[in-house]
């Protein structure tokens, strides 16, 4: 289990590092590039110094074209990195935190198709959880080589008190299937699930596809994380 968690938070360090350098090498790129730019721009629009009566105008609409760029650049790159810092609704559904993950994976893979299955309430869950859960499924498909993956399905539902998630991953070929196999991390994986959430997590390998089921005790979030329930292993 030292392991496991060993590797859970060497996880969550490199994925800290990789935003520290999106911001120190990106964000902050793309703020002094816009502020250039809009320097250049209030520099054309003053008077001309042989005709104070006239401006450039020539020149501002090319400048104004790549302020906007500028802009909507910088603007999807800090919407990429607040949904990676906190995820999207996760403080108010479950159900549409995972839509709005699994949507921005659709976007930069738009050859996978997408099929989701998530109930319309759910009971408000520690964040701290719904985290938990969230990380793995981010984990899995990165695991999983999510270019190789030509269809994904999951599924959400909740009965008797217990939740579970169904992931299903279609491969394009054995080929890719066999390359997106990383026995070692997925078994911390799941050894991180079964201890941080608490939960169940299984595998059922197949041809051209991996299954993964996703167990745990479903309570409100008014009970602590500090007396978790104990989750029992479901009888097969």
């Amino acid at each position: 289990m030292q392991r496991s968690l060993r590797w859970w938070l060497t996880q969550a360090a490199v994925e800290r590092t990789d935003q520290a350098d999106q911001i120190q090498n990106g964000l902050m790129q793309d703020l002094f590039a816009l502020r250039l730019s809009l320097s250049k721009s209030l520099d054309l629009s003053q008077p001309n110094q042989t005709q104070p009566n006239q401006t450039q105008p020539n020149q501002t609409q090319p400048n104004q074209a790549a302020i906007e760029t500028l802009y909507n650049t910088l603007y999807t790159n800090l919407n990429q990195l607040s949904a990676a810092l906190s995820p999207p609704y996760i403080r108010e559904s479950l159900p549409l935190a995972i839509q709005a993950m699994l949507q921005q994976w659709q976007a930069a893979h738009p050859e996978a198709k997408l099929q989701l299955a998530l109930p319309a309430t759910w009971d408000l869950e520690p964040i701290a959880r719904s985290q938990v859960l969230l990380t793995t499924l981010a984990a899995l498909l990165k695991l999983s080589e999510a270019a190789a993956i030509s269809a994904l399905s999951l599924e959400l539902s909740q009965e008797s008190g217990q939740a579970k998630l169904i992931l299903r991953l279609v491969y394009r070929d054995s080929a890719t299937r066999s390359a997106a196999t990383h026995a070692k991390e997925l078994r911390y994986l799941r050894d991180c699930f079964r201890c941080l959430m608490p939960g169940w997590c299984s595998h059922q390998a197949q041809p051209l596809a991996d299954l993964w089921q996703l167990r745990w005790q479903a309570y409100p979030v008014e009970n602590s994380l500090e007396n978790p329930v104990e989750f029992e292993k479901p009888q097969s």
